[in-house]
């Protein structure tokens, strides 16, 4: 369980990193 959480954890922060990596903010991102 823990693994799954830490692999999933891992996807969702670099969902949230690639955002700030943009030249612009996408809609819906604060």
């Amino acid at each position: 369980f823990s693994i799954s959480v830490m692999m999933a954890d891992q996807a969702i922060l670099e969902c949230l990193d690639a955002p700030t990596k943009a030249p612009y903010w996408p809609v819906g991102v604060d």
